[in-house]
């Protein structure tokens, strides 16, 4: 079975590390004196942050994830993000009534864990899961990962994003899914 995300709590603007762009960026003090300047480099992170997770499947700021899919006959659910902290609620929807999944465990895996089920769904079963996922706050998030949103994010403000994309794709490398040995 095949999970996706189909959404993610958003990020407050406290969990966005203004501070430390701002620093990289080398911006004067009383920045945020200037109307929208804050607001802008919010805009700048939440953008970079997404293109991170979005090539790594990791999620950076711990927050709650919502996955959805249909069963196929197997207990076990590939989560297609990591880390993930806690399984929240497991919910499978049966004649158009939801009825929650108890039970169910995670095995964490650095890069693919999988929840198995306490029973198999009926194959073409719409599921849907909600777990807590990411590393923390910002200051918990891998050194490399947080330097490639910061770099994104900079290169967003600036508009140049073509020279540094091959940088951040060498920090993201080593935390990207494998897509072999069935992973795919």
């Amino acid at each position: 079975m095949v999970l996706m995300v189909r959404d993610t709590e958003a990020l407050v603007d406290a969990a966005l590390p203004v501070a430390r762009l701002t620093a990289l960026m080398r911006l004067p003090e009383g920045y945020a004196a200037v109307p929208g300047q804050e607001a802008r480099l919010q805009q700048c992170l939440r953008a970079a942050i997404q293109s991170v997770e979005r090539r790594t499947g990791k999620i950076l700021i711990a927050r709650e994830v919502v996955l959805q899919g249909t069963a196929g006959g197997d207990d076990r659910l590939k989560v297609p993000v990591a880390p993930v902290s806690d399984v929240i609620e497991v919910q499978q929807s049966v004649n158009g009534t939801s009825a929650a999944i108890t039970g169910a465990t995670l095995f964490d895996d650095p890069h693919r864990p999988t929840l198995v089920l306490p029973r198999i769904p009926s194959t073409g079963t719409p599921i849907e899961v909600r777990v807590m996922a990411g590393w923390g706050a910002w200051d918990a998030v891998p050194a490399p990962l947080a330097q490639a949103v910061l770099m994104v994010a900079q290169a967003l403000d600036t508009g140049t994003t073509d020279d540094l994309m091959p940088m951040v794709e060498q920090l993201i490398a080593p935390w990207r899914q494998r897509r072999i040995g069935g992973m795919a």
